[in-house]
């Protein structure tokens, strides 16, 4: 398949067609690594990108009995100096 060099920037870009990425779930973000082969350039797909993690799984990752730090200790028991709890 043949496709255009196309200018972005002060770089040189290459398009993949829907054609192509779609049946193997490529996505924007994708790392891809690039070998030179002789003459020839070879692109080859390594993974996609990475999803973005639900807060589930960012929670899943904290240490809940880990002590709160001193600056929101003292932020917590500051007293009022408004109406904030009005």
């Amino acid at each position: 398949m043949e496709t255009v060099v196309k200018k972005s920037g002060n770089s040189a870009a290459i398009f993949l067609p829907t054609n192509l990425i779609k049946p193997r779930n490529i996505t924007a973000g994708a790392l891809v690594e690039i070998q030179e082969r002789e003459a020839d350039l070879v692109i080859i797909v390594r993974g996609n990108a990475r999803k973005k993690p639900t807060l589930a799984e960012l929670i899943a990752k904290c240490d809940l009995s880990a002590p709160m730090p001193d600056v929101l200790v003292e932020v917590e028991n500051a007293p009022s100096v408004g109406q904030e709890f009005v």
